[in-house]
């Protein structure tokens, strides 16, 4: 795991949105939800912001919060397309509240623009990096950043989800670590959660600011 060592500051630059509508429209930065349902079920999930610079877009993000809703919503649809018995799809839920329970995930959208160098933020050398402030004020490294391939199952499921993932659209699935709270008898922190994009660019900041979200049990 990197060594985090960066100043607070960070945190004041960039720019975090959340929109609330009736209709599906372009609420999620360069996406749109194809249906006011789903829209509506990610409202509290998703964030996003964008970095500018000399009045042109440098940098979009896109971010989804797994959730336990996402992550049933998610698993219902493969168990309904791949016909999977009720067996195995209690032992994917049971996979997904572990992970739940012990990682901080998002699904990070990144688009630089048809004129700028690919993000790749999953390489060492990428001249960006993803950090988390959690709900304690910790400054937390990820465990894991996963480039999530466009013939993957879960990108598909995104383009069923979304209009506007094109070829330029990168996407991650970035795991941080958790306390497992609950078990542990440890009431949440007061702290707003954030997710930061930060390179020599600039820095995009998106903010929860209810980390108790981030530990309730829905979708079991």
């Amino acid at each position: 795991m990197m060594g985090v060592s960066l100043s607070l500051a960070l945190f004041l630059s960039g720019c975090s949105t959340a929109r609330e509508r009736d209709e599906p429209s372009n609420i999620v930065g360069n996406l749109r939800f194809k249906n006011a349902e789903t829209q509506e079920r990610l409202e509290s999930s998703f964030r996003s912001g964008s970095l500018y610079r000399e009045f042109q877009t440098e940098l979009v993000a896109d971010v989804i919060f797994a959730d336990m809703d996402f992550r049933t919503q998610y698993s219902q649809t493969l168990k309904d397309r791949f016909f999977y018995a009720d067996s195995a799809f209690q032992e994917m839920m049971a996979a997904e509240r572990d992970s739940y329970e012990n990682r901080f995930q998002f699904y990070l959208f990144l688009n630089s623009g048809i004129n700028s160098k690919p993000v790749r933020l999953h390489k060492g050398n990428s001249a960006w990096k993803v950090l988390l402030k959690d709900d304690d004020g910790q400054l937390l490294a990820p465990q894991q950043v996963i480039s999530i391939k466009a013939d993957s199952t879960v990108f598909r499921y995104f383009e069923e989800t979304f209009f506007g993932l094109d070829r330029w659209t990168e996407v991650y699935l970035v795991s941080f670590p958790k306390m497992d709270k609950a078990r542990l008898i440890k009431k949440p922190g007061d702290h707003p959660i954030q997710l930061v994009l930060t390179g020599l660019a600039g820095t995009i900041t998106t903010s929860w600011e209810d980390g108790k979200v981030f530990y309730a049990g829905r979708g079991e």
